[in-house]
This record gives C-alpha cells, sequence and structure tokens, in this order.
C-alpha cells in the first residue's frame, strides 16, 4: 500500500467526461445517515433508482433549481449545475452540502431500446488535475477552461493532439473575437473595435482548433486582440468578418448563458404602416420595423429578437440606405464596404430566435433618431382561433461606444395581434408558468411529458410544432397530474398549449 501525503485545502480534482452522449439528467444523492430530507436519500429499490435515473427524487418528486433541489417550483434536470466558484450559481457549494462520501449518477436516454444481444458505447475520459500550489477552488476552474478542449481533440480523432500548433492556455479559436468561447454576433462587434490593428500573424489555416499565439501589444474591450485577428494574418480587418460568418455558433464552452431582458426605450418595435401588423389579418403578410430611437456616439449594436413560431413565419431586410449589404465567405473575403457599417444576421427557426449586429468601419455615422434598423415580415400560419396574441421581444442587447464602453439600451415587448374573423377562441401572450402553479418535466424530454397542476382542474391540452401544426390533443380532463405521450413525436422544438379556467398558457419544450 503507497502513501499520498495530504494537500490539505489545496486538494486534486478529477473530472470524468462524457465524449460521445449528451446526459439528460445529474442527481447528487445525500448520504442517508446525513439527509434532512428522506426522499433525497440513497435509492434502496428498482423504482427509487429508476427515479433518479428519469430526473426525479426517490420518491418521485421532480428535482428543482436551488438550495437543496427538492420541492422548490421551477424543475430541473441537472442537480448543482454551476462553477462552485461562482457566487450567484446554484453548486454544492453554495448550497452548503455536507462534505461527505457523496454519490452522483449521470443518465443518458438512448434514441431507440436496445434489444437483445445488442449494445451502445459511451467514450469518456478520465483527467486527473493536481497543483500543490493551487487552491482547490482554483483546481476546478482549470477544469472547466480545459474540458472544452478535451472534446475537441475527441471530435477532431485526436489529431490536434498530436500538433505543434496544439495548445492549451489563453489559446485563439477561429472566429471567437471577443473571447467569451462562442462564435456569434457579439464577434461582430469586437472586430470593429480592433479594425486597423497589427500584431504577429499565426501563419496557421484558419480551422476550429485552439491555436497557441503570442500576445498583441493592444486590447479592445479586455481583450488581446490576437483573439481578434480571427484569419491569423496579422491584421484586424474586413476578411476577419466572414470567419464570424464561416465558423457561427461553435463553441468550445460548458453550457449556456443565460437569457437578459433590460426594458428600455432605447430601441423599439412599431407597425409598417404599408403593411400593418396591429392588427394582422389571418392569411396575410404584415411588416414590423426595429427602430433605433437613440444614436449618439452608437459604434455598435447586437441583441437578440425571439418570437412565436407557431403563429407566423418569418423574414428580414435590412434597411440598404445607410449600411452594406455586401456579404462574403472565406474563400472569397469582403471587400472594404462601402457603407458605413458592417451586420451580420442569422435567424434559427427551430429556435425562434433571430441574431442581429452591426458596427461602424469608419468614422462618418449616418444613423439618425429614429432610424430604422431592420424590417421584419411576418406571415400567418393556419389557425382556427379568433385571436392571437403574439409576442415580439429583444434580449441580450449589447449596446457600445468607439472605446468598447457599454451604452444602457433597452427595449420593450410589441404584440402581433392576429384576427381570424371566422375564428372562435384567444391565446394570450405567454404567461409565466411558475406564478400559476403549473409544472412541466422533464424537459427535454424523449417518451412523455408531465404536467402538474396546483389542483384538479379541468384542462385541455394540445401540442404544436414549429410550424403551427397540431400534432397531438388530449381532450378535457380533471386531474392534477397529467402524463401526455411524446414518443410518436420527432426530435424538435414543440408548444404545449394549455387551456383551463377560460385562458390559454403556452409552453416551449424539446423533443430528444
Amino acid at each position: 500500500m503507497g502513501f499520498c501525503p495530504p494537500y490539505s485545502e489545496n486538494n486534486s480534482a478529477q473530472a470524468i467526461t462524457i465524449l460521445n452522449q449528451n446526459m439528460t439528467s445529474f442527481a447528487v444523492m445525500n448520504r442517508t445517515s446525513l439527509s434532512p430530507v428522506p426522499a433525497t436519500a440513497d435509492p434502496a429499490s428498482p423504482a427509487e433508482y429508476y427515479n433518479y435515473m428519469t430526473g426525479n427524487w426517490r420518491d418521485g418528486t421532480p428535482f428543482s433549481y436551488g438550495g437543496d433541489g427538492y420541492g422548490g417550483n421551477q424543475t430541473t434536470s441537472f442537480l448543482y449545475p454551476d462553477n462552485p466558484n461562482d457566487p450567484n450559481g446554484w453548486s454544492m457549494v453554495s448550497a452548503n452540502v455536507p462534505n461527505e462520501d457523496i454519490r452522483c449518477m449521470g443518465n443518458f436516454a438512448l434514441n431507440n431500446s436496445l434489444a437483445p444481444n445488442e449494445s451502445t458505447t459511451l467514450d469518456m475520459a478520465f483527467t486527473f488535475y493536481q497543483d500543490e500550489n493551487t487552491s482547490n477552488f482554483e483546481i476546478v476552474n482549470r477544469i472547466y477552461e480545459q474540458t472544452p478542449i478535451l472534446q475537441e481533440i475527441y471530435n477532431n480523432s485526436f489529431e490536434a493532439a498530436c500538433t505543434a500548433n496544439f495548445c492549451l492556455d489563453d489559446c485563439v479559436w477561429t472566429g471567437d473575437a471577443n473571447r467569451d468561447s462562442m462564435v456569434n454576433h457579439l464577434d461582430i462587434l469586437q472586430i470593429g473595435l480592433g479594425l486597423g490593428a497589427t500584431g504577429t500573424p499565426r501563419n496557421k489555416p484558419p480551422i476550429w482548433q485552439p491555436f497557441d499565439s503570442p500576445d498583441w501589444n493592444q486590447t479592445a474591450d479586455n481583450v488581446n486582440l490576437k483573439h481578434t485577428d480571427c484569419d491569423g494574418n496579422g491584421i484586424i480587418n474586413h476578411s476577419d468578418f466572414a470567419w464570424v460568418d464561416w465558423f457561427y455558433n461553435k463553441s468550445y464552452k460548458i453550457g449556456t448563458t443565460p437569457d437578459t431582458y433590460h426594458y428600455g426605450n432605447e430601441i423599439s418595435i412599431i407597425s409598417d404602416p404599408d403593411f400593418p401588423i396591429d392588427p394582422l389579418i389571418y392569411g396575410t403578410t404584415g411588416k414590423a420595423i426595429i427602430q433605433l430611437n437613440q444614436v449618439e456616439d452608437l459604434y455598435g449594436l447586437a441583441f437578440t429578437l425571439e418570437w412565436n413560431t407557431a403563429w407566423t413565419a418569418f423574414g428580414v431586410d435590412w434597411d440598404t440606405s445607410w449600411i452594406d449589404l455586401n456579404f462574403g465567405i472565406p474563400s472569397s473575403p469582403w471587400d472594404v464596404p462601402t457603407g458605413n457599417f458592417r451586420l451580420l444576421n442569422k435567424h434559427n427557426n427551430e429556435k425562434a430566435e433571430a441574431e442581429f449586429a452591426f458596427v461602424k468601419t469608419d468614422n462618418n455615422n449616418s444613423l439618425t433618431e429614429n432610424s430604422n434598423i431592420v424590417t421584419l415580415s411576418f406571415k400567418t400560419k393556419y389557425n382556427d382561433y379568433a385571436l392571437i396574441q403574439a409576442p415580439l421581444r429583444i434580449k441580450n442587447i449589447k449596446a457600445i461606444l468607439s472605446d468598447g464602453t457599454e451604452l444602457d439600451y433597452g427595449s420593450k415587448d410589441f404584440v402581433i395581434d392576429i384576427v381570424n374573423p371566422n375564428g372562435t377562441g384567444e391565446i394570450l401572450p405567454t404567461q409565466d408558468l411558475e406564478t400559476t402553479s403549473i409544472h412541466i418535466f422533464p424537459n427535454p424530454t424523449s417518451n412523455f411529458l408531465n404536467v402538474k397542476l396546483e389542483k384538479p382542474t379541468a384542462a385541455r391540452f394540445i401540442i404544436f410544432d414549429i410550424y403551427g401544426k397540431k400534432v397531438f390533443e388530449k381532450p378535457t380532463t380533471i386531474k392534477q397530474n397529467i402524463q401526455l405521450s411524446t414518443e410518436h413525436l420527432t426530435s424538435g422544438i414543440y408548444f404545449l398549449n394549455i387551456e383551463m379556467n377560460g385562458k390559454e398558457w403556452v409552453q416551449k419544450f424539446v423533443k430528444m
């Protein structure tokens, strides 16, 4: 038997990474001797093991976000998902879980049942992090930094690990201009801040893997501009924009960033007077305009628009009177634009979101107060309701000055009134399910969706796909707990409509 010297507070850390599957739930069981709630202790029967495997405590109560994870209002599939270094996150540290021999269970849902003699494969990596001079919490941060790189090595069949270009610290990823671990519309703003800067070129092909690169002597928005030189040619210019487009939505980050909604008057949504959407008559097309109400010293702006795909189809047109539309791809880099701004628009009908960004490319600002940024076209889909109120919402706004300083910009929701003279019934804007004591779980789901009401209530349930087609309907029933089958649905995003007490609630869910 060997002897391992203790680390005292500077413990080593290990991580288990599943490389080829996505977890559907993660359970942390309390030791039976320490658990203040018996239902959160170790499972003791096959049924209790099954409950833990499906995102529930051993008594069948769904996991809930916050505290000890038991009996809360917001259901979740993953216990203690946040970094213990985050004081605002939910982790075993913030929840003061007793320091004991804790059992955990990561669960995976197979797409199909396994037949006799069939098997499936889980590729896993066990990594060990040790540094006697580093605190245990700093080592956890190292796990968060290194795990995405490990995943990328696996995705590339371990080729990157055997090349001289491979990097482990402060790495450059092509397209991630602002070093936030994801390529998206926000990188357009960062490139705009760095235009014209020069530094040491990488002289490496711009592919999606971590590159080692010497620091430049310039930063923008607290990011070293070596990250902003997307193509690695040693100068930040218009060709770098193309690589954001090329690697859009690539990420080496674990988890997702929560949305932020900031209400204000700087950005507004109005109805186009020539093609009004207030109201929008069923079977017609209307247009909304996103308008800037404050433009003084504005250098760049990025935001996300969300809408309900169940009732409307979506299109977009930029105002070409002031913005350049000269898109390109890496094989044919963008030329120097003739307009005053560079833009990027990506819309994802499956997520019901559209991301927009534009940034200045010279010192002339052609924007004026009440400038129209973009025109949104909406066409109604089939429905048999007399009135549907479909909200448009702007979120994740970032507005900057030329030095990267963020401006305080906000927006307000806009509601499209879809009117069908021959329809019956109404659908009002989505209400907060938590305030109405309606709980839907698990989400994402595989074969069934549970709905828990505050008390037995007469309710009708309808599921629509993202195209507005009705794919499931359950007649009115008077129950408190309802289970809806989703086994027949293909993978994708759906909307569950709940009609109850003369009102209707809509909740988006994902079928895996």
